[in-house]
């Protein structure tokens, strides 16, 4: 029954090991978890933007045609 404390110490190794290797993947787990987060706030950010970029482009696109009008009007009333 030499063998029996070394075989005992390997396993206790092991089982150490074991756990080590556990809350290295629960650790790691947790990291994508948070990266998953951070991508979906990302998307949600970049979706807002863009939503505010078409605004910004219809408020610019309304402005330069109230210009226009404004500009044919000058142009007709210095004409006439």
């Amino acid at each position: 029954m030499t063998g029996l404390p070394e075989l005992t110490g390997e396993m206790l190794t092991l089982v150490a090991a074991f756990g080590n290797l556990t809350r290295h993947v629960e650790n790691l787990t947790g990291e994508r978890e948070d990266a998953d987060n951070r991508c979906d706030d990302l998307a949600e950010d970049l979706r807002v933007a863009i939503e505010d970029r078409a605004r910004l482009d219809r408020l610019l696109a309304a402005a330069v045609a109230r210009l226009d009008e404004t500009r044919d009007k000058l142009v007709a009333a210095t004409a006439a």
